[in-house]
């Protein structure tokens, strides 16, 4: 894989639609014999047959969905209005940043379910990339066998307020 359909890559992560702009995501990207070799700390044991293709990939994406979503991120997402898709007219930020709260709240107080709402929002993602990735030409697969909770262990993820939830390995060399 190239430097520039690696920095692709990246994008279509980036650049991915999730439900309100909540992006609730973090990648970690792994194209080192080092780095695949901590993702493939996962595929030990019952998952062992995946093994080989996080280590044969040229590039191993590990998607990552936020454990909680609180009032800072929320409003965070809302962007400066500035960049890419400003908004244009007055009290389309406000709105905006009204749609987005309602949203998160239901998940968060009324059905309690956040955690899953926005592990739901990094499978759009995976969906997107996928679909970005074979646009570029490249082959990619989803990988769920693996162990989640050594992942988490392994880049701290909890921590950091993120648990694993699926990753995909990028062409094979």
């Amino acid at each position: 894989m190239t430097a520039g359909e690696a920095e692709q890559l990246k994008t279509l992560l980036q650049y991915s639609p999730s439900s309100t702009n909540s992006q609730p995501w973090h990648f970690i990207v792994a194209s080192t014999d080092e780095g695949k070799a901590r993702v493939a700390k996962a595929a030990s044991g019952t998952y062992v047959f995946n093994e080989r293709k996080i280590l044969d990939a040229s590039h191993v994406v590990v998607f990552c969905a936020k454990t909680a979503m609180d009032d800072a991120r929320a409003a965070a997402r809302g962007g400066s209005g500035r960049g890419r898709w400003p908004f244009r007219h007055p009290g389309r930020k406000a709105a905006n940043h009204k749609g987005r709260t309602f949203f998160a709240d239901m998940h968060r107080k009324e059905l309690k379910d956040d955690d899953q709402w926005m592990a739901k929002q990094v499978y759009l993602n995976v969906g997107n990339f996928l679909l970005g990735v074979a646009a570029m030409g490249l082959d990619a697969v989803p990988i769920e066998g693996v162990d989640f909770a050594i992942l988490d262990e392994e880049f701290d993820l909890k921590a950091r307020g993120y648990t694993s939830s699926g990753g995909g390995p990028g062409r094979p060399p």
